[in-house]
């Protein structure tokens, strides 16, 4: 073909390059059909459904190449394709002609014209299915018994083989324990039981419901069941907060109102006895006057704190206001009351007084009557004793003995020169009425008349502190006298209590040193005894010094402290080191009674210098957390450089929630260091009590591994990136942002800034291609803000969501423009995208491209469409819109600011949107593309088209292109490379048909194609279930189907025809059963050693048998297409351990009903025995069953060898089976 000149038209160069892929595509089809051919006939030198590694099979697809057409006759073969090289060459330069010198949009009109004018043909159903529809599952007429005998053997040995590589399992993946994930189970349905009675609003029906869901569980007592009431409770807290009373705050509070009393106690008897005014004209009283001000301010304030301070009540605080209240009322509020009663009387009094100088000296005598009430402060002294508790008990608190020993002292001196003060003041007191009598006092016998105030104090106070003898007062004077025998008497008593409190406290102390001299004595002795060395013993002597100093050297009986204050205790002494961990912090404000129980779990260690506390490779039993002292941490014993760690630090968390984790690093302690260890076992018996709890464990497990493993592919793991996904974990759960919400990720306050002005251009400019590669990502985030790093991405959605998005749109931009390098450049060169996907990939968007406005929308929605399954999202949604496409049309239409690209779209294109996310829920393309789904899902497609129109359609498959490319990121399409687009090339292909064949004629043709593309057999109803098969099972080459035929001779024939029988079931004439999350069990199966894909297929087998029966019974379930749900199962196959715990697992399950759907669900008998291992009895019994199985299928051979014995479908009634149990969800 000559090289086109530049007046080419462009439908003349599309007419041909039409022509010449047509004619190559005719090509390669007939020389696949004549590879098939030949194929069929050497069929009977290889084994049935196994291409390869068989006897008389040749070797690889290059050998079946030249097993059909010899080198010599290959090219003579297809003499086209020489011949069309160079036309193929030419059509290429013919592309970028038209490229750099025709529009955009002339081409694209050109191109759909020469589209329209090839209509495409029907589909037909495969030959093999009409065998199907007969009954004919399996045709055994032209095997041997000797051949399958000698197949099944080999079967069992490659399955043997397979399973003796995979023996050894990696230690260190993060795999969830079985603990946790039937803990998660449990929680959830008590959460679900609750929610239902809320929402019935029967108790008394409802609450048998919640009953079953205890027993389940087993629970102590129900705490917080929902995080709505949790958040509600931690509000409640944060705004109406109620003070410990040994808080600081509270402390400190009460070491003023201390100093308070001290001064009253010292200025009030000297104003009384000296009778000191309370004015402004000298300094003495105006600094009383200052101190009663005080005084009163502070003290009616602190019955206004009273209100708001807790209080201890059977060793338990509570914090209710109401008890609180009345607590207070019962106690402390009538004294507090009366005595600020009184100094308002006493400020009514000063006023009196000021006002009686002035007017009126009538009312002096009522004046000095109420001067004498001021002597009733002094009843505050009796606040004192609760003040001397606080003290002692924080002394106690410090640890240190000699403070315990000198607050005591100074208690007691206090009290002695308190007591003499009070005493002399009196006693001056005594002697100075009787002097205004006019009678001669101990004043005048002593000739201090004269003297000034303070010698006349002295004075008084030597009096008491050592009384002369005989006392120096009038033989008249009686009332003195009697105060000198009372003053004896209290003088004995109070210093012989302060004497003997002193005397009682030493002789404490030395007992608490003379029991750690005895261990410490004992300690040495037992060295002695047995020969220790001298540097030993040194180190193991100051070892016990510094466990005794640090730590009770004492055992307390534990009946003397109650549970509650055991659990106090242990917050007290271990919460401060827990704290500083994002879930541990979490669990103090969400739920602090499970967090008590987890400080009591924690155990404490403590280490000796150079100890070691873990070691590198070492299988880790519990999480560390350091608290006191210096440790070395060396990642590579090799290095010579090691890593210093002080303070509170975590190690080993994951150890907690994975079945089997390795130390990362090995730890060893510099000086004495303090460790504590909790370990899985504890911590899941701990917040058993509490299922919300429970729930908010195992999210941020599950969060916490999956994180962990994707940081661990990318190398090894230091310490800063655990302690970084332990905090990023904690900050997405969801009782996180009940209690601690973020401003920013709040849907309403959400503010994103758009230029709508000038977006639809640059949209415009970018499907015609005229903005450079290098300047689309950037020309995206300014249209479309949801993208930008600062937007709603970045905002809700989890790491990497943003970068999908965008690169759906540049992958659907470089397809629409046809630009093959912008779509392949994060592809690896070994895996590109082909030029023929390519073409394929193309010729897709020609056929099926929308209007512009449609195609604007389509990029709207691919922008967009991961905040529909943001977590973040879904906690401020109603719960009608909680799947992914809902929950993005509820942001369409009610959070636009979240999603501003939507003011780009007319009323058209937001319907267009609404019918393709509409389809895009109800037909899964994935779930089509790995055999999932059955034909009756086709079948709604296609009703759903009808209902919508064929533009709606067009708009879904062109989402799908965008959708299916970004799944992988980068700046194109990271995942359509030459291994992954087939089979989505494949899927579209045949979905075009959607309008014009048959569901089961367009599903049954994309399995033939995934067969072709491995060259595998399509004849019989067998081989196509066998294509399903390989679709679920992901297998992405001839070996991975040896592998799995291997599986599948393991089983009898019976089961073979349930299995067939089930997957050609197509949900619209015969009744199909579409197993969610089936590829998922068949991996987690194929990775346990204990388990693998011939087990799966016997245990699906039971499930399948089951289902039947079920629906058999309950008429009401009898639906023609019915989904099951094996996530559940799934978890399972990845921790079973035991070959026949798995084999017998369905008769123990549970089967939920609910959302149009089966749930299977392990029962806690399961997940109990999961751990459990296969021993010398279920090895032998193993054994025997593999012979019994062998001798039953050479019996079912020999029977069904004839032609006229075709296997039809059936049972095996030789099985016998227990229906699982049933319960219902709303």
């Amino acid at each position: 073909m000559p090289t086109p000149t530049l007046g080419a038209t462009a439908d003349g160069i599309f007419a041909e390059i039409t022509s010449l892929e047509a004619h190559l595509a005719a090509t390669f089809l007939q020389l696949r059909e004549k590879l098939h051919h030949h194929l069929r006939q050497v069929e009977g030198q290889t084994a049935p459904g196994c291409p390869d590694g068989c006897e008389g099979s040749v070797k690889d697809e290059d050998d079946m190449i030249h097993a059909v057409y010899p080198d010599d006759d290959i090219e003579s073969s297809i003499p086209s394709l020489k011949d069309l090289k160079a036309p193929m060459q030419d059509a290429d330069d013919i592309m970028d002609c038209v490229h750099s010198d025709y529009n955009w949009e002339r081409t694209r009109s050109s191109s759909s014209s020469v589209m329209a004018k090839a209509p495409l043909a029907p589909l037909k159903e495969p030959p093999a299915l009409q065998l199907a529809t007969q009954g004919r599952l399996l045709d055994l007429s032209h095997k041997t018994p000797e051949g399958v005998a000698s197949l099944r053997a080999r079967a069992v040995a490659q399955v043997s083989s397979m399973a003796d590589a995979d023996e050894i399992m990696d230690a260190s993946e993060f795999r969830l324990h079985p603990r946790w994930i039937d803990l998660g189970n449990k929680s959830q349905h008590v959460l679900e039981a609750t929610q239902r009675m809320r929402r019935r609003g029967k108790k008394k029906t409802s609450t048998s419901e919640l009953e079953a869901a205890l027993n389940m569980v087993k629970l102590s007592s129900l705490r917080s069941l929902t995080s709505q009431g949790i958040a509600g409770m931690v509000k409640m807290r944060r705004s109406f907060t109620v003070l410990n009373p040994n808080s600081m705050e509270r402390l400190a509070w009460d070491v003023v109102g201390f100093f308070l009393i001290v001064i009253d106690a010292f200025v009030l008897p000297v104003s009384i006895a000296w009778d000191l005014p309370y004015s402004a004209n000298d300094a003495a009283g105006m600094f009383l006057l200052v101190i009663f001000w005080i005084t009163v301010t502070f003290w009616t304030v602190d019955v206004i704190i009273n209100f708001n301070t807790g209080f201890y009540e059977g060793g338990r605080l509570q914090r209710r206001r109401l008890a609180v209240a009345w607590h207070y009322a019962c106690t402390w509020l009538a004294f507090d009351t009366g005595l600020i009663s009184l100094d308002f009387v006493t400020i009514a009094s000063l006023l009196s007084e000021a006002e009686t100088q002035t007017t009126d000296n009538s009312m002096l005598r009522s004046i000095r009557v109420l001067r004498i009430l001021r002597g009733t402060r002094l009843l505050r002294l009796l606040k004192f004793s609760k003040l001397h508790s606080v003290i002692e008990e924080a002394s106690i608190a410090a640890g240190k003995q000699w403070l315990v020993l000198v607050v005591a002292i100074f208690n007691t001196t206090f009290l002695m020169m308190a007591c003499a003060h009070l005493l002399a003041c009196f006693w001056y007191y005594v002697g100075r009425v009787r002097s205004d009598a006019g009678e001669q006092s101990w004043i005048d016998v002593v000739g201090a008349t004269q003297v000034n105030s303070f010698v006349q104090y002295l004075h008084a106070f030597q009096w008491i502190l050592t009384p002369p003898s005989p006392p120096q007062v009038h033989p008249a004077s009686a009332g003195e006298r009697m105060y000198c025998i009372a003053i004896f008497g209290i003088a004995l008593v109070v210093i012989g209590s302060a004497l003997s409190k002193i005397t009682g406290t030493l002789d404490e102390l030395r007992t608490i040193n003379a029991e750690k001299t005895q261990k410490r004595r004992q300690v040495r002795q037992y060295l002695q005894s047995q020969g220790t060395p001298l540097e030993l013993t040194s180190r193991i002597m100051r070892f016990v010094d510094y466990k005794l100093t640090r730590h009770a050297s004492v055992d307390v009986d534990s009946h003397l402290i109650s549970p509650s204050l055991h659990l106090e205790l242990s917050v007290s002494q271990r919460g401060a080191s827990l704290s500083p961990h994002p879930l541990f912090a979490l669990t103090l404000q969400a739920f602090p009674d499970v967090f008590a129980d987890v400080c009591a779990a924690v155990e404490h260690h403590v280490y000796g210098k150079s100890e070691v506390v873990f070691t590198i490779d070492q299988l880790a039993q519990a999480m560390y957390i350091t608290w006191n002292g210096s440790f070395e941490l060396m990642s590579d014993p090799r290095e010579e450089e090691q890593d210093r760690v002080t303070g509170i630090h975590w190690y080993a968390e994951q150890s907690l929630f994975a079945e089997a984790v390795l130390h990362h690093a090995t730890m060893r302690s510099v000086g004495f260091g303090d460790v504590y260890t909790l370990t899985g076992q504890q911590l899941g018996q701990v917040i058993t009590s509490s299922p919300a709890c429970c729930a908010m464990y195992v999210e941020y497990a599950k969060d916490l591994l999956d994180r962990l493993k994707s940081v661990k592919a990318r190398g090894q793991v230091t310490q800063e990136e655990y302690e970084s996904c332990s905090k990023t974990s904690c900050q997405d759960n969801k009782i996180y942002s009940d209690v601690y919400p973020d401003p920013k990720t709040i849907l309403r306050a959400i503010r994103l800034q758009q230029d709508l002005g000038c977006a639809e251009e640059i949209i415009s400019d970018m499907l015609a291609g005229k903005v450079r590669k290098d300047e689309l990502p950037g020309q995206l985030q300014k249209v479309f803000p949801e993208l930008h790093m600062e937007g709603s991405h970045a905002l809700l959605s989890p790491p990497g969501e943003r970068e999908r998005s965008e690169s759906s749109c540049l992958s659907l931009v470089a397809l629409v423009c046809g630009n093959y390098e912008a779509f392949t450049e994060p592809q690896n060169e070994g895996s590109k995208l082909t030029k023929q996907q390519w073409s394929d990939l193309r010729c897709l968007v020609r056929r099926f491209r929308p209007s512009d406005d449609a195609l604007q929308a389509i990029l709207v929605l691919l922008a967009s469409r991961s905040l529909g399954k943001s977590r973040r999202v879904l906690r401020q949604i109603p719960s009608y819109a909680q799947r992914p496409e809902q929950a993005l049309l509820c942001l369409f239409k009610f959070y636009k600011n979240v999603v501003p690209s939507v003011e780009l779209l007319t009323d058209e294109s937001f319907r267009t949107i609404e019918a393709t996310l509409e389809l895009h829920q109800e037909f899964n393309l994935a779930q089509m593309l790995q055999g999932e789904n059955v034909p009756a899902s086709i079948y709604q497609l296609q009703e759903m088209i009808n209902d919508k129109g064929e533009d709606v359609f067009k708009s879904y498959i062109i989402f799908l292109l965008g959708f299916m490319s970004g799944l992988a990121g980068g700046a194109g399409s990271r995942f359509m490379d030459a291994k992954n687009s087939q089979p989505v090339i494949h899927g579209l292909l045949t979905l075009q048909h959607v309008l014009d064949s048959s569901p089961r004629a367009i599903y049954w043709n994309y399995m033939t194609e995934r067969g072709k593309q491995f060259l595998l057999p399509h004849d019989s109803p067998e081989d196509l279930a066998l294509i399903r098969l390989a679709c679920l099972a992901r297998v992405q080459d001839k070996n991975g189907y040896k592998h799995m035929c291997s599986a599948w001779e393991l089983l009898d024939i019976s089961s073979r025809l349930v299995l067939v029988d089930s997957l050609l079931a197509d949900g619209i004439e015969t009744a199909a059963l579409v197993f969610e999350f089936l590829p998922l069990c068949i991996e987690k199966a194929q990775a346990n050693v204990h388990v693998g894909l011939h087990i799966l297929l016997d245990v699906m087998v039971d499930l399948i048998g089951h289902m039947k029966a079920i629906t058999h019974k309950l008429p009401k379930y009898a639906e023609k297409m019915m989904r099951v749900d094996l996530l559940d199962m799934a978890m399972f196959i990845e921790a079973v351990q035991s070959r026949f715990v798995f084999q017998t697992c369905i008769s123990r399950c549970l089967l939920q009903f609910g959302d149009g759907r089966a749930y299977l669900k392990m029962s806690s008998y399961n997940w109990g025995r999961s751990r459990e291992e296969d021993s010398d009895t279920t090895n032998l019994a193993y054994s025997m069953k593999e012979l019994l199985q062998r001798h039953k299928f050479l019996q079912e051979t020999v029977t069904c060898r004839s032609p006229e014995a075709q296997v039809t479908t059936g049972g095996d009634p030789g099985r016998k089976t227990r229906t699982p149990q049933i319960s219902h969800t709303a």
